[in-house]
């Protein structure tokens, strides 16, 4: 029985020391995420509606992002909007994205899916009201006042790409006109986003439709919208690279020794074992539980509990 708690109390100190240079294992630290909220006013926001009805006319300053067919006309409208990503360091990497309308204008009949699509022309604002030809800022035939889209009111696969990044089901309205404003999320692609941040695409911002257009208008609060709390908000999170640790000057480790250990006469033990001798605390440990198992094997033997 003593000869047995021997051995046993020997081998976990061997074990501790065979294990102690690896240290105490930790829980893994979760990847800090970062969130880039924009909300932006007048000033500083960037959205626009196109339309049929007045075609040439820019509506900049308008503050109501129309999008979709009305019950009562034959007019198409649809939106431009765009956010400044440049706060965001180019190596982060997007976790997710959410752009969020609040509708407050009702002129629809019909369920639709609103898409958005990234635009590759790099249309302007303006400060048209929709009544006049301000020759400054995206319409229906211009991304810019003056170039004309590739397809009239963005439609051309050189104005926008084909393959829509998020979208969100608008429900059938009541043609009601102005109604209490209601969120609508747009869940986008992170991906998508990725290529803004990183540079490896222009960021020109989306344009948003619907997918029939036909008796299925909903209006959306802009920039210009003097409630700040229903403007259109871009939400994304994002993470960054962890930092490389700063390299400290180390001694060149030994390659690998043989320690041998006796237990009582005729067995011994051979250890190989790898120590490092860059970090001073760990080695000063590893000492100190090593001349811990030999006082320890000592007495034990002293004792006559090991024969």
């Amino acid at each position: 029985m003593r000869r047995s708690i021997a051995i046993t109390a020997l081998v976990l100190v061997l074990l501790a020391v065979m294990l102690q240079p690896f240290g105490i294992a930790q829980a893994q630290e979760t990847q800090t995420q970062y969130v880039y909220t924009s909300q932006p006013d007048a000033a500083a926001g960037k959205d626009v509606d196109i339309g049929t009805a007045t075609s040439t006319y820019n509506r900049g300053v308008a503050l109501i992002l129309a999008g979709g067919e009305p019950s009562s006309i034959d007019a198409v409208n649809r939106i431009l909007i765009q956010f400044d990503l440049s706060t965001i360091p180019g190596d982060a990497q997007i976790v997710s994205a959410t752009l969020s309308l609040w509708a407050i204008q009702d002129y629809s009949l019909n369920a639709r899916t609103l898409r958005a699509y990234r635009a590759l022309k790099p249309w302007l604002e303006g400060t048209g009201n929709g009544t006049a030809d301000t020759g400054n800022g995206a319409t229906w035939i211009t991304y810019d006042g003056v170039a004309n889209w590739d397809g009239s009111g963005a439609s051309s696969d050189s104005d926008v790409e084909d393959a829509y990044i998020g979208s969100v089901n608008m429900p059938a309205g009541t043609n009601a006109g102005t109604v209490t404003a209601t969120q609508h999320d747009i869940v986008l692609s992170p991906d998508a986003i990725q290529d803004w941040v990183s540079g490896a695409m222009e960021n020109h911002g989306l344009l948003l439709r619907m997918d029939t257009e036909n008796n299925d208008r909903w209006g959306f609060a802009s920039s210009d919208n003097a409630t700040a709390e229903i403007r259109p908000r871009l939400v994304v999170v994002y993470t960054l690279p962890e930092a490389e640790p700063t390299p400290t000057p180390t001694i060149t480790p030994t390659p690998a020794y043989l320690q041998e250990v006796e237990l009582s006469s005729g067995n011994t033990f051979l250890i190989e074992r790898r120590i490092t001798y860059g970090d001073s605390a760990v080695v000063i440990a590893a000492l100190i539980v090593w001349i811990t198992m030999i006082l320890v094997g000592s007495v034990l033997i002293a004792k006559g509990f090991v024969k």
